[in-house]
């Protein structure tokens, strides 16, 4: 590969990685939405897979448990209240968020393999578009899961006591610059990909041989 395709390959792994560090840290932690300070009544925080209570009561438990703690929404500690603390579009946030995952391990896979050169040149403009293209689809996944997170939680979520007075949490805002990582990811491999065709075309041309 060109030298200075494979240059613009490695800026775009490292954006791309720090934009994965961010979204592991937005994907792996419990605050996408929080209280005000001094307002909360029980609940503390609500991530994509946890949520934490301290001492709280939900009244349309039938059993009347009382909730203390962080668990994971599939915990057996949840099961009268799953419905109402995990509802339909939390699931597909998940979802589209585990997407975004699968996509991102993709996308550094492609670019360590193009940078020690472990795949055919034939191939490698046309993995570096794939890798692009993947760049933009998390994006606009991670896009999707805020502005329907952002939408959906403090109309659904009525179990928590003084709805309106929760906010977005930390979890939730640091999703942003990882979507302009990949972005700028997604732009600068598509400049690696056109780099790596032009180099490629204007290579050293055979002279014929004349005896």
């Amino acid at each position: 590969m060109a030298q200075k395709a494979s240059k613009i390959v490695i800026l775009s792994l490292i954006i791309c990685s720090v934009g994965f560090i961010f979204f592991l840290l937005s994907f792996g932690t419990g605050n996408w939405l929080e209280p005000n300070a001094n307002d909360n009544q029980g609940f503390l925080s609500l991530g994509l897979w946890e949520a934490c209570f301290r001492n709280w009561r939900y009244y349309k438990d039938p059993t009347q448990n009382i909730y203390d703690g962080c668990r994971w929404m599939l915990s057996a500690d949840f099961d009268a209240i799953r419905e109402w603390i995990w509802p339909s579009w939390m699931q597909g946030v998940q979802g589209i968020m585990c997407m975004s995952l699968v996509l991102e391990i993709s996308v550094v896979i492609v670019y360590v393999i193009v940078m020690f050169h472990m795949l055919r040149q034939k191939y490698v403009y046309l993995t570096l578009l794939v890798a692009a293209g993947a760049n933009f689809i998390s994006a606009f996944f991670c896009a999707v899961s805020l502005i329907v997170f952002h939408t959906k939680a403090l109309n659904d979520l009525r179990w928590i006591e003084n709805n309106e007075k929760q906010n977005q949490g930390w979890s939730f805002f640091i999703l942003i610059p990882a979507i302009l990582c990949f972005i700028i990811s997604g732009v600068t491999t598509v400049m690696a990909a056109r780099r790596f065709r032009r180099d490629d075309s204007d290579g050293p041309v055979a002279i014929p041989y004349r005896s």
